[in-house]
């Protein structure tokens, strides 16, 4: 077996019922996933096969193309199908792998800068045994001056960057405006927490997508440990290729009621349902927004029982 090639590509794509337009470096295509006037709106790349649907603005590698395709159920499923077509579908994720290797990595010497002081958490309902293993702390210099500041870790325990959540008082008056969080890095290939929820998201098939570390920290002092964060409500093709690799049967889109605005239906939950909707069945997929809450930390300070009960745990 080996990797996908322009021909296989090809071939593969037109047995299942693709008409390729050749564009140099891509082929554009009519999707046969869902229905679609246009034949251009699908690019798939030559050399690997990784796709994106522009109308739909979804992506990822060509494993995923194969599985949203053919409507397989499973990895597993598309792994026996492209490997009976005498593709190693292990090829592309190594591929990946090396991507994310050249990520730019922050030296680890910057952790030190932290002072590993957790109030601003504590006040929020989060204990120090449960900040700590982020191995955040507060910066007073620097661009992330005044920020409670998490380092973000890939799997090799490398930084590839850092999120930091402002500790000022919100001032609406002041003539900049200061956000909320602050990020360093390329977090279109941040996978946070996942040094640390990997094997468990894994074991358990259960997936909770968060919209910030802060989110993410009051549902884990619930004993809810299978997040990942999103770092805002947009599912990137990177999130979105992560979550048909680990392949869980639920999905819970956890964002928050206050999100971009919206209103209690949360619009932004539901855009990210119709994008999972791709890869994933409508049954494997909730909403589970706090409710009458603002986020879960403002749930988890008014009614500390609630949100362990609100994911029926």
């Amino acid at each position: 077996m080996t990797a996908v090639d322009s021909d296989q590509i090809r071939e593969i794509l037109t047995e299942i019922g693709y008409s390729l337009s050749d564009q140099g470096k891509y082929f554009r295509a009519k999707p046969i996933y869902r229905d679609s006037s246009s034949s251009t709106v699908l690019s798939i790349r030559k050399s690997d096969g990784r796709w994106k649907d522009f109308r739909e603005d979804i992506g990822g590698s060509f494993e995923d193309l194969i599985r949203l395709s053919l409507r397989l159920k499973s990895k597993d499923d598309t792994t026996k199908w492209l490997t009976n077509k005498g593709v190693d579908p292990t090829a592309e994720t190594r591929k990946v792998e090396a991507r994310v290797a050249q990520t730019k990595i922050f030296k680890n010497e910057l952790l030190y800068k932290l002072t590993p002081e957790h109030s601003y958490w504590n006040k929020r309902g989060i204990s120090d045994e449960t900040v700590k293993i982020f191995e955040g702390g507060i910066t007073k210099t620097g661009k992330m001056a005044n920020r409670y500041v998490f380092p973000i870790f890939n799997h090799k325990k490398q930084i590839t960057g850092f999120a930091g959540r402002d500790l000022k008082p919100e001032n609406k008056d002041a003539k900049f405006f200061r956000p909320k969080w602050k990020l360093i890095g390329d977090k279109a290939k941040w996978r946070y927490p996942l040094i640390l929820n990997h094997s468990l998201i894994r074991e358990t098939k259960q997936a909770v997508l968060v919209e910030s570390i802060g989110d993410m920290l009051s549902l884990w002092e619930n004993g809810i440990k299978n997040c990942i964060v999103t770092f805002g409500v947009n599912l990137s093709p990177d999130t979105m290729s992560l979550l048909t690799r680990l392949d869980p049967d639920n999905i819970h889109i956890a964002f928050n009621n206050d999100s971009s605005g919206n209103s209690a239906g949360n619009k932004a939950a539901y855009i990210a349902r119709k994008k999972l909707l791709q890869f994933f069945d409508e049954n494997q997929i909730t909403i589970t927004l706090p409710n009458k809450y603002n986020d879960f930390n403002e749930m988890h300070l008014a009614e500390p029982n609630l949100v362990a009960k609100h994911f029926n745990v």
